[in-house]
């Protein structure tokens, strides 16, 4: 029999997506009703061991390199995302990370809190359990699963006829167990209807395939005996994990070809019927024993790059290749959502990659297995045609948050007590309904047993054991000012920061021990009102003043008042009123910059409390400027001809866009609505957050942090989560603004910027940027010196470039911009 990877090669080559099919749920998740009409198919590809530096369009757009291997088909997918420069894998290591992805649980909620999960190790999963593939499948997708396991399952145990849990390396068992059928706890026990899979991917120790439970031979003469370099195919097939027991026929070199084979059919047999597909494509390359074929479709594959590791990135890239082929061939492409992530970080293998210039993490320190960022920061985007705009994002984004976005996105809800750590990053994705960011983050890395909790730019790596009774702190880092986790600035020994030090540690046991969510609860159906987002179970966000005012009691006092030299600013939250008392007037318009006060009330005390002050309106004063004769227009409410991508609402652009043309030095004017959610934290996050970038690599935030005193002696208090020059007017991580001129939610305000780009003697800079920042009217940076980027651009992490774009960033808050003019100078 010709081996079915072979039949490719006359066929019509396409897609490479990942869809969960499953039949083990029942009853334990509440299915929405909807129609499948107009449904999104959904295909979520995980590579093994591939790092940010291994994808070209990384190497291109954040580094700003010349790759040194190109991967076309990634890229092509790519540039049509969302990506996440923020993004993670769940752990620093292969078989925890697909328990978290399948789960949304962190690892240490399992049977087995360090993982690995061999091919005969009792599974991670429960009676009840929801999983990737079941809040899917409950929707009325079809689901498929294709590609690599490893989170055990069940085989008999031909000595007792029980189920077999022996250890699954280097033992002949020929006779002891059956290997020709796998009975349960596989990927059809846990959400999909059809299933291709092998149980430990390319590496071993078990070198089977199994398509929907059943043994699938590699050839017409293959049985199942004890692989070892006498009688393997190819020898190098058992370099990584050894011997074992696998298919007589079992050649790691075709393996792309079959898998992605296996995808093309699941697609071309799906695509177009009455249920949507959803396909969970989990590759094992570029995982070693590195064994590239000859070539691939064509494309030669072995010696191609300088080293096998790259070599077997060109075949992953082929197999993504395969999968939007079929995709667009099908007709389907344009209403699939795909998501490409990677189990973990790159993986440093050998000295050609290296010697190459090739770096796997992409700029990071650290590789596959450590708690620095190179173990657990991946390529991580998402692609829906005219669903999500297309750009860069910083939000930190984990790849078992998959979880609760497909149960948002298909309509399903997640029971109390499930997927504990999985957010839902919908409303980031498409700018419908209110995205919820996490507080915090809490990770583990691998065989060392480092874990790690980051809250805000800090992250504390501790050191555990196997019995996870200890954490020892080795490492404190800043993220802001050290992204690249250099050494000379680790903190944790730093008397300075032992406080610190000490409060996240015991932040971390406290998370731990409590088994407490680590996620916000969002919504598990969205649907937004034209003018007013109300998840369910959480604060509403407003757009407009109108509904507002219809709708929310507290909009009657939320603003400014003046009584006499004493002004107030008045912030309503979570059913009581933030008062802000200035002295002289108000901000940028007689405040004597003393000491602010503050006091919190109730809802029945706050008309009295206001008694005797007049409530002023400073954004109707605002000059809202028109463009002067020399001003390029970039938005009048009227088209998008000049934005790369974006989206207009209601003759609004929406925060995420980004101009087709590059500028250097100019002036900027806009107008900006920030949207109203009256909750805590006081500060941006949650509230309305968004900022423009000049040229792609500097941010001035635009925000909500209006009442908010700029002390920190109020931060705590006031539960404030960020330092001021994160704030509306401050240049992100550089410098907070002179002053807080941000005017009340829900009311136009107004930002001039004059950007004068850095300068450049070939790559080497010779002088600094420089911005000058006027919001609504009073100047809040004059002459800044900009010496590094702010991060969170398309230009990419602090990135300085002579010229590029103007970003206006989503972070899936709803804030709207109007007037966007620009004069070149």
């Amino acid at each position: 029999m010709t081996p079915p990877y072979f039949a490719f090669a006359v066929r019509l080559i396409v897609c490479f997506t990942v869809c969960i099919v499953g039949d083990h749920v029942s009853g334990h998740v509440a299915a929405a009703e909807a129609s499948n009409q107009g449904r999104p198919n959904i295909v979520l590809i995980m590579a093994d061991d591939l790092g940010l530096g291994d994808v070209s369009h990384h190497v291109r757009t954040q580094m700003k390199k010349e790759p040194v291997i190109e991967t076309p088909a990634i890229d092509s997918i790519a540039r049509e995302s969302l990506w996440f420069t923020d993004g993670h894998s769940a752990t620093a290591l292969c078989s925890p990370t697909r328990y978290c992805v399948m789960s949304g649980n962190n690892n240490y909620r399992s049977n087995a809190p360090w993982g690995v999960w061999g091919t005969f190790r009792e599974t991670a999963f429960k009676k009840g359990d929801v999983t990737l593939g079941s809040v899917v499948k409950d929707a009325g997708y079809s689901t498929g699963f294709i590609g690599k396991w490893h989170l055990g399952g069940d085989f008999r145990d031909l000595s007792n006829g029980g189920i077999y849990r022996a250890n699954d390396r280097n033992e002949d068992i020929t006779g002891t167990v059956d290997l020709t059928k796998w009975i349960a706890n596989g990927p059809r026990d846990w959400g999909f209807d059809y299933d291709f899979t092998l149980p430990c991917g390319i590496q071993g120790p078990i070198y089977t395939a199994y398509e929907n439970n059943s043994w699938y031979p590699m050839r017409d003469d293959s049985e199942i005996v004890f692989l070892n370099k006498n009688n393997a195919i190819h020898p190098k097939d058992l370099t990584s994990k050894g011997e074992g027991m696998g298919d007589s026929g079992w050649d790691a070199r075709e393996i792309g070809k079959l898998i992605s084979l296996k995808a093309v059919d699941f697609i071309e047999a799906n695509a177009g019927k009455d249920k949507p597909f959803f396909l969970y494509y989990c590759s094992p390359m570029c995982h070693v024993p590195h064994c590239p074929p000859a070539d691939f479709d064509g494309k030669k594959i072995e010696g191609a790059t300088p080293s096998r590791h790259l070599d077997m990135v060109l075949d992953l890239d082929q197999q993504v290749n395969r999968i939007i082929k079929t995709l667009k061939a099908k007709g389907v492409y344009d209403n699939t959502l795909i998501v490409f992530t990677s189990d973990n970080g790159g993986l440093a293998v050998d000295k050609a990659t290296r010697a190459s210039g090739h770096r796997v993490s992409g700029g990071y320190a650290g590789s596959k297995n450590s708690p620095l960022e190179g173990g657990h920061r991946t390529p991580f985007f998402a692609v829906w045609k005219d669903h999500i705009v297309p750009g860069v994002t910083d939000e930190p984004a984990l790849n078992q948050d998959m979880l609760a976005t497909f149960a948002a996105l298909v309509g399903t809800k997640v029971p109390d007590g499930q997927a504990l750590d999985s957010n839902n990053l919908l409303p980031l994705w498409t700018g419908e309904g209110q995205f919820k960011q996490r507080d915090f983050i809490v990770q583990q890395a691998g065989s060392g047993k480092e874990v790690y909790y980051r809250k805000g730019t800090w992250k504390l790596i501790l050191q555990s054991n196997l019995q996870l009774s200890k954490f020892d702190p080795i490492a404190l880092f800043n993220l802001a000012d050290n992204p690249r986790e250099a050494k000379q600035f680790n903190f944790v020994k730093s008397p300075e920061h032992k406080t610190r030090v000490e409060q996240m540690r015991n932040d971390y046991l406290e998370i731990l021990n409590s088994r407490v969510r680590t996620t916000p609860r969002s919504a598990d159906v969205v649907t937004p009102h034209a003018n007013v987002i109300k998840p369910e179970g959480d604060t509403p966000v407003w757009t407009d003043a109108k509904t507002a005012a219809q709708e929310f009691s507290g909009f009657a006092f939320l603003g400014e008042y003046v009584r006499g030299d004493e002004a107030i600013q008045v912030v309503p939250c979570e059913g009581q009123f933030y008062l802000s008392i200035y002295q002289g007037g108000l901000p940028g318009d007689g405040w004597n910059r003393g000491v602010i006060g503050h006091e919190w009330l109730d809802a029945d005390a706050i008309a009295e409390r206001l008694q005797g002050y007049v409530k002023v309106d400073r954004s109707s004063k605002l000059e809202f400027t028109a463009p002067p004769r020399d001003a390029i227009v970039l938005f009048d409410g009227s088209g998008m001809e000049h934005w790369a991508f974006g989206k207009i609402k209601d003759r609004l652009l929406q925060a995420g866009a980004k101009t087709k043309r590059e500028f250097q030095d100019f002036q900027l004017h806009f107008e900006c609505l920030i949207p109203l959610k009256p909750e805590l934290p006081l500060a941006h996050p949650g509230r309305g957050n968004s900022g423009v970038f000049a040229v792609g690599a500097y941010e001035v935030q635009v925000c909500d942090t209006f009442g908010v005193d700029f002390s920190p002696e109020r931060w705590k208090i006031d539960r404030v989560l960020k330092h001021p020059d994160t704030w509306c007017g401050g240049i992100y991580g550089i410098r907070a603004a002179d002053i807080n001129m941000c005017l009340p939610p829900l009311t136009w305000q107004t930002f001039a910027i004059d950007f004068t780009a850095a300068r450049f003697d070939g790559d080497k800079k010779v002088t600094d940027a420089k911005m000058t920042v006027h919001q609504n009217g009073v100047l809040i940076h004059d002459d800044v010196t900009l010496p590094e980027g702010t991060g969170g651009g398309p230009s990419g992490p602090r990135a300085e470039v002579p010229r590029g774009p103007i970003y206006f960033q989503s972070h899936g808050n709803p804030v709207q911009y109007r007037n966007v003019w620009v004069v070149e100078k």
